[in-house]
């Protein structure tokens, strides 16, 4: 399926922004707006967001809005304190009340799949409701931040990168078993609770594009579902969702976390898209010299074009990263 891009359009603009800002790299606005003037709008909302003129301009009922998390193609994710539960709360809110009619359904698609999917290492579901014609629903808060904020330094120890991604790998065959796909797992969309004693707990979040494995396909603006730089060829290519998009996406994550990075990254959609169908990736190894040689063939096997050639799921991602830790024989 050949896929095209106006070079200059709103979507691969803001994708290529995000994913920069993701990375801990993003450039100075200035700069994006001369590269992608149509940026302009796109950096008026945001640095809305960034002060807190959201456009949001009253409280749910019951809960007081604190700050901005997030802000996706769907909704935006606030900092609340539920006044009732006197506790901090994460509110996804739906953003743009003109696209209600789309993304509402998607919303509560999103708290059903994440109600059905109770897992030590699944952001947990509180409440669900409706605010100003724009559903809500509210989840665990997680001070701790994501993946992608922790990237750099996790990246100095593959083991701890090993031990998060076995937990979340655990966590995604929870939901195959459950019918439930994630669709777009990706740094970000890893939260992270700080143990008392330091250590680090993943949590999966964000099933936006999750649904039942036969239900029905949702697609961002660039005409497909997911992140370009954690999807996997088929995905690009238009092929429906699979647990092979979510070994991929697991692979893939294992990979930014051991090295800082997707294992393709491109300024332009066209060419990662390019990459992604047609380039094979530069071993984990080459680029961060501390990942050892069966945990890079464990990462590289995810993230093999080839279905067939994946792990069969994400289970055995996670056995495979269980037997390296412990010292035994790995199937990769």
């Amino acid at each position: 399926m050949e896929i095209e891009f106006t070079p200059n359009s709103l979507d691969v603009a803001v994708e290529a922004y995000l994913e920069a800002e993701e990375l801990g790299k993003p450039l100075d606005q200035k700069l994006w707006l001369k590269r992608y003037p149509i940026l302009a709008e796109f950096f008026s909302d945001l640095n809305a967001l960034k002060f807190g003129n959201s456009r949001v301009t009253a409280d749910p009922p019951g809960f007081r809005l604190v700050r901005v998390l997030g802000t996706g193609g769907m909704g935006r994710v606030w900092e609340a304190v539920d006044e009732k539960a006197s506790r901090t709360v994460a509110l996804k809110l739906l953003a743009d009340p003109a696209a209600v009619r789309h993304d509402a359904r998607r919303l509560k698609l999103e708290a059903k799949a994440v109600a059905q999917l109770e897992h030590p290492n699944i952001v947990p579901l509180y409440s669900v409701g409706e605010f100003a014609g724009r559903p809500y629903f509210t989840m665990r808060f997680f001070p701790g931040g994501t993946l992608a904020e922790r990237l750099e330094t996790i990246q100095s120890d593959p083991k701890q990168a090993a031990s998060l991604m076995s937990c979340v790998a655990r966590a995604v065959h929870f939901a195959h078993q459950r019918g439930v796909l994630h669709r777009d797992i990706k740094p970000s969309n890893i939260l992270i609770e700080v143990k008392a004693d330091g250590t680090l707990n993943p949590f999966v979040a964000d099933f936006g594009l999750a649904n039942a494995t036969e239900g029905s396909r949702f697609r961002n603006r660039m005409g497909f579902a997911g992140t370009p730089q954690y999807m996997p060829p088929e995905s690009v290519e238009g092929m429906p969702p699979t647990v092979a998009t979510d070994v991929w996406g697991v692979g893939a994550t294992l990979y930014a976390a051991m090295t800082g990075r997707p294992p393709f990254f491109a300024e332009h959609a066209l060419e990662l898209m390019k990459m992604i169908c047609e380039s094979d990736p530069v071993p984990p190894s080459i680029r961060n010299k501390l990942i050892a040689a069966e945990l890079c063939r464990i990462c590289l096997k995810c993230i093999k074009k080839d279905l067939a050639l994946r792990y069969e799921s994400a289970n055995a991602i996670a056995d495979d990263l269980d037997n390296w830790l412990t010292g035994r024989p790995v199937a990769a």
